[in-house]
């Protein structure tokens, strides 16, 4: 009876503390790996929605023949707001007679969507937590993309301030001032606060087509670019 009881003794507090601690760093993994994918899901929604705006504006211009434009919007102050609008007079600014407002695409690091402008009524994009930077962590503004398209694509611009990409009724692109091709890069806001080089994501720019690429971690602390479908 002795050895009965002696074989159904419970477990130490030692080992319930070694089982709770393996648990506490299981879960904390599985949180930080839903966390980094909630986070790189939404930098590639924002670039995606990106170029299904840019292809919606190239079937505007081929369809009215008219030039759209797409640049920021500098009178917004809660982040970043691209406007895209047909360019009726051919002056490359908003605001003449002719000139059409046909979507707005904002990205800001505030969750809370800061709301259409007033009156407006087309389309309107809007992207939390996400925001267009100029530069990667590296300081560099170009990045090389000969291994995916070759020669011609290996100082590659990534694009900011003040430049417009114009969509013309011949149904090309065409970035302005003199930047063909060029990249638009969305980073996570919390990326960029943490010095993250990964999840980030671009729209490339040509005159003939539109791309999505990556920057992926070879494993070894390199970045190369990769398109996505």
């Amino acid at each position: 009876m002795d050895s009965l009881l002696k074989s159904k003794k419970g477990f130490s507090l030692v080992e319930l503390l070694v089982v709770i601690a393996v648990l506490i760093i299981i879960l904390g993994t599985a949180a930080l790996t839903v966390g980094t994918s909630m986070r790189d899901s939404g930098v590639k929604k924002a670039a995606f929605t990106f170029k299904t705006m840019m292809i919606d504006g190239l079937k505007e211009a081929m369809t009215n023949y008219k030039l759209v434009i797409v640049e920021r919007d500098t009178s917004f102050g809660g982040g970043t707001r691209m406007m895209m609008y047909i360019d009726g007079d051919e002056n490359h600014s908003f605001g003449g007679t002719n000139d059409t407002m046909l979507a707005y695409f904002v990205v800001t690091g505030d969750s809370v969507d800061p709301g259409r402008p007033a009156g407006f009524t087309g389309d309107y994009y809007f992207v939390p937590n996400v925001n267009i930077t100029a530069s990667t962590e590296s300081g560099g503004t170009t990045l090389d993309l000969t291994s995916l398209y070759g020669t011609g694509f290996n100082n590659v611009p990534i694009l900011s301030g003040s430049y417009k990409i114009l969509i013309k009724p011949e149904g090309v692109y065409e970035v302005l001032p003199s930047k063909t091709p060029g990249l638009v890069l969305f980073r996570n806001t919390r990326d960029i606060e943490e010095g993250e080089q990964d999840r980030q994501y671009m729209v490339l720019i040509t005159k003939t087509f539109l791309r999505v690429l990556k920057l992926e971690d070879d494993g070894s602390g390199n970045y190369y670019p990769r398109e996505l479908q």
